[in-house]
């Protein structure tokens, strides 16, 4: 993973191009995490700490809440933006329980581009054109042909 310039979903373990569920929310938290200016492995060493610790879905990253977030982001070294990033998480998973169903696959299927995905998952706090960019990086080749 050092070798390479960006880290790919691949790269931890995420395969988008199932289309499942969980596959797209994890690499919506890895964008989440990779939106902030940190080192990629650290944001990826994050996310496999939620992962480790079962805060990788809408329901178990509210459960988990704010402090308990804060204290795996701290540990996997993602330490400056620790408490921004556990808010946000939190706001994306409780858009994705209110807004779309508890699903973000809902989300993804309700876009008819590639460019109307883009727009959508700018709503999302913290992310950006450029996580946006990220987002799409990997689930429109799945999505959109």
């Amino acid at each position: 993973m050092a070798d390479k310039t960006r880290v790919t979903a691949a790269d931890l373990g995420i395969n988008v191009g199932s289309r499942r569920e969980r596959a797209l929310f994890h690499w919506l938290i890895c964008v989440i995490l990779f939106s902030k200016p940190v080192q990629q492995e650290i944001a990826g060493a994050a996310f496999r700490a939620l992962k480790e610790a079962k805060a990788d879905t809408p329901e178990r990253i509210r459960a988990a809440g704010w402090q308990r977030l804060v204290k795996l982001l701290g540990e996997a070294h993602y330490k400056r933006y620790d408490e921004s990033t556990a808010s946000r998480l939190i706001a994306a998973s409780r858009k994705v329980q209110e807004e779309h169903g508890g699903r973000l696959r809902n989300l993804v299927t309700a876009c008819d581009s590639a460019a109307a995905l883009r727009k959508a998952v700018q709503g999302f706090d913290g992310i950006g054109p450029k996580g946006a960019d990220i987002f799409l990086g990997e689930v429109a080749p799945a999505y959109f042909r």
